[in-house]
């Protein structure tokens, strides 16, 4: 019978080992987080990484050492911090583009045609190649996410301010509607009034 071999590999990582590694660590999370640097807590961790390292093998077929699993989960998750970072930035100034086209009472759609047709070149665009990519990567898909909440975003805006102007010319319809029926009663009352001087003058 013929005895399959483990692989042994370099540097790089494939998408599905990420993916395994993410989710053994996720696995024994209770322990990798524990705060604590006595040297019975490390010693529980240098052993926790190297099940990982056995797991990780029996599910990938790749040998890696647990010292690279953990330099390289350690690395992702540094990175992904920081495009995280960039991201928020990001996103938070296009939102201030977003507000100054509501401000500017800009409320079609052809106000904003990049943002709509990013979107829809990206839903209709033939998909890719896979290739390797590391998780803390800003991948193509999160900034289409912010974008697609930016154009969600502009939308409630634009509805805002439709409710808004349908409530002010409501309010104007009511004080229009007000200011009619005291013209119209001031009318009834000085209509009273010289009704009531012409009876006076009859009387005399």
């Amino acid at each position: 019978m013929r005895r399959t071999l483990k692989r042994h590999r370099g540097k790089n990582f494939s998408v599905a080992e990420e993916r395994i590694l993410h989710q053994l660590v996720d696995t024994h999370k209770d322990v990798l987080s524990n705060k604590k640097n006595d040297a019975a807590t490390w010693k529980l961790k240098s052993d926790t990484w190297a099940k990982i390292a056995e797991e990780f093998c029996t599910q990938s077929g790749v040998v890696r050492n647990w010292e690279a699993l953990r330099d390289k989960y350690t690395n992702t998750k540094r990175k992904e911090r920081r495009c995280n970072g960039e991201t928020l930035g990001y996103f938070s100034s296009q939102s201030e583009e977003l507000n100054d086209y509501t401000d500017g009472n800009c409320l079609s759609e052809s106000c904003y045609p990049s943002l709509i047709d990013f979107e829809e070149s990206e839903i209709l665009a033939p998909s890719e190649p896979q290739y390797e990519a590391s998780y803390s990567e800003c991948s193509q898909d999160a900034k289409k996410n912010y974008w697609v909440a930016g154009v969600a975003l502009l939308k409630m805006q634009q509805q805002y301010h439709r409710d808004e102007n349908a409530r002010q010319a409501e309010r104007h319809s009511i004080e229009m509607e007000k200011h009619r029926l005291e013209l119209h009663n001031l009318r009834l009352k000085n209509h009273l009034l010289e009704l009531e001087i012409e009876e006076r003058f009859e009387r005399r």
